[in-house]
C-alpha cells in the first residue's frame, strides 16, 4: 500500500532530524542549498565532499533520494560495493537556445552565455565518483569528470564536533555552490567547476555552526601544479537557526590570493597578482517556499565586480517545483548612482523529478541592461537532463 504524502513527509522530517544529529558529530559534506534550507539540516547530510557537491552519502542515496525527490517512493539502488567502497555519478545534458543572441563582442565580465549557435546541446557534466573508507576515520575520494576535470583528496575525520582535515586537489570552500555554474555568484566571479586547487582544508560542524578554511596554491583554473609564488586562503562560515516555522541559514565567505607570476625574461620583474572576494549568503524556508540568496564583491588589481543572486522556489508537490531567479552584476564597481555597466538577469524555472534518480530542469532567462549594451533584451532557454546515483 502506498504511503500518503503527509506520512511520507513526517517520515523524512524525522529521518532528516535524526541523521542531522548523528552527522553533526561525524560526517562532513555539503548538500544542495535549497534542500538544506528546506529541512533546516546541515549541508553535511547528503554528500561526501566537504567542498560541496559530488558523491552522495548513504543517507542521500537511500533515504532522501528514495523518499523525497521522485514522484513516488521506490526501493533504492545502492551502489555500495562493500563495507568500505562505494560508487556514484552525475550526468547533465544541457541544451541552450538563444534565438536572438547578439553578434557583438561580449565584455570580459558578462552573465550572457557565449554559444556558438542559436541552439547548442552538450554534456555539461559527466562525473564518476569513488569513495573508499578503509577505517571509519579515513576516506579516500576521487571524482573523475569529462574533459579532464577531476577532484581527488584524502580526508581524516574526528569523532568530536565534526572535525575533519582534507588534503588534495579540490574546489576550496566558498559561498553557495549551485549546480548551475553560470549563476552570477559562480562562474562570473571565478568560482566555477574549473576553480580547483591543491592544498589543505580543515573544518568543523558543531550543532548549528559550520566552519571551513583552506590554504591552497592560489592556482585556479585546473592545474594541480603551483605556478604562482604565494598562497591563497578560502574560508566559509554558516549558522542554522529555527524561528518557529521559519528556518534560516546565515553565512559568509572570504577568499584572498596574493602571489607573483614568474618573470617572462631575466631582466623583467615578476607580475604581482592580487585577488579577493567576499560576501554574505542567506537561505530561508517557510512552508513550501524556499529562498537562496548571496552577494559577493570581487576585487582585482584593475577593478572589481559586485554580483548578487536571488532564487525563490515553491514546492507544488513531491518532485515538482517552480521558481524564479534575479541576478545582478556591476562589472566595474564605482560610486555612480546608475552605473552604465550594470546588468540584470531575470529567470523562471521548472524542476521535475519524474523518475528515480532523474531530474528535468527548464530555465528561461532574460537580460536587462542599458541600451547599447550587447546583453540588453537578450533571452535564452536552458534545459537540463540530470541523471544521478
Amino acid at each position: 500500500m502506498r504511503p500518503s504524502q503527509s506520512s511520507s513527509r513526517t517520515a523524512i522530517a524525522v529521518a532528516v532530524a535524526a541523521a542531522a544529529a548523528a552527522f553533526a558529530e561525524s560526517a562532513v559534506a555539503t548538500a544542495e542549498p535549497r534542500f538544506a534550507a528546506r529541512y533546516g539540516a546541515p549541508c553535511t547530510l547528503c554528500h561526501v565532499n566537504p567542498s560541496g557537491g559530488g558523491m552522495r552519502t548513504a543517507f542521500g542515496r537511500n533515504v532522501f533520494e528514495a523518499r523525497e525527490l521522485g514522484w513516488w517512493a521506490f526501493a533504492p539502488i545502492d551502489p555500495q560495493l562493500g563495507e568500505q567502497l562505494a560508487l556514484g555519478g552525475d550526468f547533465r545534458l544541457a541544451v541552450i537556445g538563444q534565438p536572438d543572441r547578439s553578434t557583438e563582442p561580449l565584455p570580459a565580465s558578462t552573465l550572457l552565455i557565449a554559444t556558438p549557435t542559436e541552439l547548442t546541446a552538450f554534456p555539461m557534466q559527466a562525473d564518476l565518483y569513488l569513495a573508499a573508507t578503509p577505517i571509519p576515520a579515513v576516506t579516500f575520494y576521487s571524482d573523475v569528470g569529462a574533459g579532464g576535470s577531476y577532484e581527488v583528496f584524502g580526508m581524516l575525520q574526528a569523532p568530536v564536533a565534526g572535525l575533519y582535515l582534507k588534503a588534495g586537489f579540490f574546489v576550496p570552500p566558498y559561498g553557495t555552490r549551485l549546480p548551475n555554474h553560470t549563476a552570477a555568484i559562480r562562474q562570473p566571479i571565478g568560482f566555477d567547476p574549473r576553480a580547483k586547487d591543491a592544498g589543505l582544508e580543515a573544518g568543523m560542524i558543531f550543532g548549528p555552526l559550520s566552519l571551513q578554511a583552506a590554504v591552497v596554491n592560489g592556482e585556479q583554473g585546473g592545474s594541480p601544479m603551483d605556478m604562482v609564488e604565494g598562497l591563497a586562503l578560502s574560508t566559509r562560515a554558516e549558522l542554522r537557526l529555527g524561528l518557529g516555522p521559519l528556518r534560516l541559514t546565515l553565512g559568509g565567505s572570504y577568499y584572498r590570493a596574493h602571489g607573483e607570476l614568474p618573470a617572462r625574461a631575466p631582466d623583467e620583474e615578476p607580475d604581482e597578482t592580487v585577488e579577493w572576494r567576499a560576501g554574505p549568503f542567506l537561505w530561508a524556508n517557510l512552508g513550501r517556499l524556499t529562498y537562496v540568496g548571496e552577494a559577493a564583491l570581487r576585487r582585482l588589481e584593475d577593478g572589481g565586480q559586485l554580483v548578487a543572486y536571488h532564487e525563490l522556489t515553491f514546492l507544488m508537490a513531491r518532485g515538482l517545483e517552480i521558481g524564479g531567479t534575479w541576478e545582478y552584476m556591476d562589472r566595474d564597481v564605482d560610486l555612480a548612482v546608475e552605473p552604465a555597466d550594470v546588468l540584470h538577469r531575470a529567470g523562471l524555472s521548472l524542476q521535475v523529478f519524474p523518475l528515480p534518480m532523474t531530474e528535468v530542469h527548464v530555465l528561461y532567462r532574460r537580460y536587462l541592461a542599458r541600451s547599447g549594451q550587447p546583453e540588453d533584451g537578450q533571452h535564452e532557454i536552458l534545459a537540463f537532463l540530470h541523471l544521478f546515483l
